[in-house]
């Protein structure tokens, strides 16, 4: 089975591309755990929030796979929480290190942040985006992991990230 992970900064166009492909593809797509989780508590989020988030995206990512048939394709995984946990706490959580560490059954579609800043209650940095891309960037050279860097229009992107996944 293919494993397709949407990655990037915020606001990057990451869960319409999910939403998008997933409708052609006519596949459910796993959602990102942090809205849900996030938008259920009333108070700051801590580090332990963030890693309480991994553990519930990696769980949906792993109910979702024993559905799945050919192609799996996630908005996020725990590539972000790990970056996430570093950038906000500057420190990061030994499971899901490992867990990054182990990761070699997927592909990153990692998208540019070049669409224009969508404010909403979730978001964080509006101001940092290309240094965050940056930071994906370095991370997934680091584990060796295989990504294709997706910019242009939403159209454009959906095209190319549909080629990526025919030709792999």
């Amino acid at each position: 089975m293919k494993k397709i992970i949407i990655t990037g900064p915020e606001s990057s166009g990451k869960t319409t591309l999910a939403s998008d492909l997933a409708s052609y593809y006519n596949i459910d797509f796993v959602k990102e755990y942090a809205r849900a989780y996030l938008k259920d508590i009333e108070k700051n989020y801590s580090f332990e929030d963030v890693v309480n988030i991994g553990e519930g995206q990696n769980q949906h990512e792993k109910e979702a796979s024993q559905k799945a048939e050919d192609l799996l394709i996630c908005d996020t995984d725990l590539l972000t929480i790990k970056i996430w946990l570093e950038y906000k706490y500057g420190r990061i959580d030994e499971w899901i290190e490992s867990q990054v560490n182990n990761y070699r059954d997927r592909i990153y579609l990692l998208c540019l942040p070049e669409m224009e800043w969508e404010a909403d209650e979730l978001r964080e940095n509006p101001d940092d985006r290309e240094e965050i891309f940056e930071i994906y960037k370095e991370n997934l050279e680091f584990y060796n992991l295989e990504y294709h860097i997706l910019e242009g229009s939403q159209a454009y992107r959906k095209k190319e990230a549909i080629s990526i996944i025919e030709s792999t």
